[in-house]
């Protein structure tokens, strides 16, 4: 039956493949190889809930260390793929316990990258900084994620010329793709340089990205320039999306002041009063 069961999965039959798993467990509920099956089945299928069951119940058959780990990798990457990055982080930590350091190397960079992001979901961000440049290190870059992760964690950090560094390289493999754009503008506005900055946030806007946020910090480096009419176009922009609305006028007015424009300059001065009194009855 256990070759019917590598039949049906050779040609992706999950659920003839699971009739037979089954049906092998039931005469053989001490094997622990037929749920760790069962289990990697469920997980192709992607019903991470149902192989974490079935890979629990394997590791109850399992003693030695070095037997469980693979069963502590394959429950990691199911939580992880479940969001559920807590028990993701204790499960890639019980695989990394259970390695050595002449091990292949593959399967710790698969897990100090896949808990690396859990810990920026989790808001750990050195500890994601640390598992993010381990992946590196074993060279589990899977189209150079691991530097886009560990540029992600830098930025929050405020380590902000380390979080250019590696978005940097991940833009130079991947110049079309948008994810780093946002970032690597606020990292470029929050050291000063901003015609670094300019180029990003003028990208987010043609994507339509981050709208009121980049119209926001652009128009604050034009007012810091003394550009006073693109500090208005974009204040203005970032007014109408709703984002620093109080904010945005009252720069606005100012940008309007130096250009001696007084009118203009009140109409937006006397729009921030309103929405203060407004939200301060």
């Amino acid at each position: 039956m256990l070759a019917r069961v590598n039949i049906y999965l050779s040609h992706e039959q999950y659920e003839y493949a699971l009739n037979d798993i089954n049906s092998l467990i039931k005469l053989e509920p001490e094997n622990r190889i037929l749920y760790s099956l069962a289990g990697d089945v469920h997980s192709a299928m992607e019903n991470y809930g149902e192989a974490v069951v079935y890979y629990k119940s394997a590791l109850e058959h399992l003693s030695e260390p070095t037997d469980r780990k693979n069963v502590y990798l394959a429950i990691g990457n199911c939580s992880f793929n479940m969001e559920q990055y807590e028990n993701a982080v204790e499960y890639y930590s019980k695989y990394m316990e259970s390695t050595t350091n002449n091990e292949e190397e593959a399967g710790k960079g698969e897990a100090c990258f896949h808990r690396g992001v859990s810990y920026i979901q989790l808001a750990k961000y050195e500890k994601a900084v640390n598992d993010l440049t381990l992946a590196i290190e074993f060279a589990y870059q899977p189209e150079l994620s691991a530097a886009f992760q560990r540029g992600l964690a830098y930025y929050m950090l405020e380590r902000y010329e380390e979080a250019i560094s590696d978005l940097e390289i991940y833009t130079s493999a991947f110049p079309d793709n948008s994810d780093p754009w946002i970032y690597l503008a606020l990292s470029f506005y929050n050291i000063k340089d901003y015609d670094s900055a300019i180029i990003y946030f003028e990208k987010c806007i043609n994507a339509n990205l981050m709208l009121g946020e980049s119209n926001y910090y652009l128009a604050t480096i034009y007012l810091n320039k003394k550009q006073f009419n693109k500090a208005i176009e974009h204040y203005t922009a970032s007014a109408d999306l709703d984002y620093q609305t109080e904010y945005s006028l009252y720069n606005t007015g100012v940008a309007y002041l130096n250009l001696n424009k007084k009118e203009q300059a009140k109409n937006d001065f006397q729009q921030v009063v309103k929405i203060t009194k407004k939200c301060n009855p």
